[in-house]
Order: C-alpha cells, then structure tokens, then sequence
C-alpha cells in the first residue's frame, strides 16, 4: 500500500507519499484531484508522475502543493485567483504558481492560500472577501502579493475567511 508523510483534507482527500508523490481523492468535480480530471475519486488517484512534492494543502474546491525546492504549485477551481496563475480558470492538473517566489511553507483556506518565502516575507493569493490576503484592501489576487506591513513571519495560517502569521 502507499505511505503516506503528509495528510491534508477539505473537499477532497490528499496525501504525498514517502517518495513525494501527491494523491488526491473524493470529490473532484472542479479538477482539485490534479488528474486531469473533473470527478470524484473513491481512492486516492496520482496528481502528476512528475512533479515530487514536500507539502500539500486542500482549499475548498482546490489544491495546493509545494516542491521541496519551495515552488508552488495549484490546481481545481480557480474562479477567485485561487490558483496564483494570473488567471481565473479551473486547472485539473498542477499550475505554476507566478511570481517564481521560493516558499518555505504555503496553506490555504477556504478560498485563498498564504505563504512564507525564503525571506520571510507573506504573500497570500486567491479571494480578497474581508481583507483576508492582508494586502490593505479586499480585492481577489490572481498572483501571490505581499502581506502589508514588512512582517518577517515565522509561520503563517489561512482560515476561511480570515489569515494570520507569526513573526520573530
């Protein structure tokens, strides 16, 4: 059976592997599966044979992973800039998160994802609705922006409609 290092769960199921290999399973009517399919799974299903991950993260109706080198990646619906790919479509396999940034750590909530770069610096894309990026204004944010205010944060968490972060 597979071996799983890390476990995530929101409307569907994910995991990685002991070998950084992501599945997906559950409901996958918007792609959040990552198998280029848009249909739910009753077991898990392999994201991409390619891409190796180091985390992964369920949004609602989304995915999100991060390689162990710090690249992003996000995949189902995308309506709100979920995906961090400057568009607003749904994926139902892995898209690049823009902005080349180098994350430590990534996590989404409902309908956004916030991140901690190798410097420090947070960044949060997806839906704006309450102010929740943290960019001084509720407007959705189809690639990463920065978190107003310098913060060097240590740890940040993405609610549903709200984020928070801890700094030095």
């Amino acid at each position: 059976g597979l071996q799983f290092f890390d476990i995530d769960a929101g409307d569907s199921n994910l995991g990685i592997t002991t070998d950084g290999l992501a599945y997906c399973w559950g409901y996958g009517n918007y792609g959040q599966l990552g198998n280029g399919e848009k249909s739910d799974r009753n077991s898990p299903t392999l994201v991409d044979e390619e891409l190796r991950f180091g985390a992964i993260t369920a949004g609602s109706l989304f995915t999100c992973g991060l390689t162990p080198q710090g690249e992003a990646y996000c995949w189902g619906y995308g309506g709100d800039g979920e995906l961090g790919n400057n568009g607003i479509s749904d994926h139902a396999t892995p898209q690049a998160v823009a902005g080349q940034h180098t994350f430590l750590t990534i996590h989404s909530g409902e309908f956004h994802t916030c991140g901690i770069t190798d410097t420090g610096a947070g960044y949060c894309w997806g839906s704006g609705f309450d102010g929740k990026l943290g960019t001084g204004n509720t407007n959705d944010a189809l690639i990463p922006m920065q978190v107003a205010g310098g913060h060097v944060f240590t740890d940040i968490a993405a609610g549903r409609q709200h984020s928070c972060g801890i700094t030095d």
